[in-house]
């Protein structure tokens, strides 16, 4: 394999009578031909030749190109510990988006009891945020009176246009829990807001007995602490 310095064969450095084309310019460089130099970054060169585009490392650029644009591998360790930084964070944020996005609902009930912590909702109605078409009718005059034929029939075609609406289920006939911030809640209320399904609730009804329900919570933070993906 052919060393740097023998892959860089010429090098023509063009200043330009414009500022902003004020861009290094060479005829060879490595295995490039007709290079530009757009824009110098702190681990490497990016530039335009006449195959195309390309970002060249700077642990391909000799020794002279590295000091003539002020490169080193101090600073460019650097950058990439900060680009790595900055990728795991985007990682992270958008496990965390996936995982309340799979669990994310949009309830309407009736509070039926108020509890330490939470409420009891009965006849909630949800939904995911996804739409469904809706054909709404509408009716348009096909035929009726005429100047020869006064005495014609009026009459009408259905025809129809495409709503698209949210979809809206609703849970059966039993209790759902929902932990939430209870002030300002009464049994009779009516609830209305984002949850997070966040597994069961068991609690005593009026008889004595025990009842396990589902449960969700209008608290994102411990839907990620359930799913491990917090510190």
């Amino acid at each position: 394999m052919k060393t740097l310095l023998t892959a860089l064969l010429t090098i023509h450095l063009v200043t330009s009578v414009h500022a902003e084309e004020d861009k290094m310019k060479f005829e060879t460089l490595l295995d490039y031909k007709n290079v530009t130099v757009t824009k110098v970054e702190p681990d490497g060169i990016r530039i335009v030749h006449e195959s195309g585009v390309a970002k060249i490392q700077i642990e391909k650029l000799p020794e002279e190109i590295r000091t003539q644009l002020g490169l080193s591998d101090d600073a460019a360790k650097e950058h990439r510990e900060m680009l790595q930084e900055k990728r795991e964070v985007a990682l992270d944020f958008a496990k965390k988006q996936q995982a309340l996005a799979s669990k994310r609902l949009i309830f309407t009930g009736n509070v039926f009891q108020v509890t330490d912590g939470g409420l009891l909702l009965r006849n909630v109605a949800y939904t995911d945020g996804t739409k469904e078409e809706k054909k709404v009718p509408y009716k348009v005059k096909i035929g009726g009176p005429t100047g020869l034929n006064p005495n014609a029939r009026t009459t009408y075609e259905t025809r129809y246009n495409s709503e698209w609406v949210l979809k809206v289920r609703a849970f059966a006939d039993w209790p759902i829990f929902v932990g939430c911030d209870t002030s300002g809640y009464v049994d009779g209320s009516t609830f209305s807001s984002v949850v997070y399904q966040h597994g069961t609730f068991s609690y005593t009804n009026v008889q004595g007995a025990t009842k396990t329900i589902p449960s969700y919570t209008t608290n994102p933070k411990a839907v990620l602490e359930r799913a491990g993906l917090t510190e």
